[in-house]
């Protein structure tokens, strides 16, 4: 049952990430006004309803906490990548007008692309694994 979390993320993920960079290949100013931080707000709450539906539903308990930063490790790993090639840009494109961006660009300036590719790869490690549900 813990794969239907995953798979639902997955899926969130993916389709914001994929309608978000088609929106910015073609209509970049819509792109702006749309994609905000709502986005992720609902998303992350349709996921904890789920969560919340599974929990009620087959006696399972899990830390909410796991939960919640499992998702954001997850989406840390995956959304960047699949933005940026339906987008149209180089899939180590880094923006420049948000926070988020101005950081990975500094880590990126400081260490190179690597560091961030290394890091990307243990919060997916993280993200998948708190997103099944497995303990320490």
């Amino acid at each position: 049952m813990n794969y239907l979390i995953l798979i639902t993320a997955t899926l969130f993920i993916a389709f914001e990430a994929i309608l978000e960079g088609l929106v910015k290949r073609n209509y970049p100013a819509v792109s702006d006004i749309l994609f905000k931080w709502w986005v992720q707000i609902l998303t992350a709450g349709g996921l904890f309803a789920l969560w919340l539906l599974l929990a009620v539903k087959i006696d399972m308990y899990y830390p909410v906490v796991k939960f919640i930063v499992g998702y954001i490790f997850y989406r840390y790993a995956i959304f960047d990548p699949i933005h940026n090639i339906s987008a149209g840009d180089n899939i180590n494109y880094i923006g420049s007008k948000k926070t988020y961006d101005k950081i990975l660009s500094w880590i990126r300036d400081m260490w190179g692309m690597g560091t961030i590719w290394f890091t990307r790869a243990i919060a997916l490690f993280w993200g998948v694994a708190w997103l099944l549900g497995y303990k320490q």
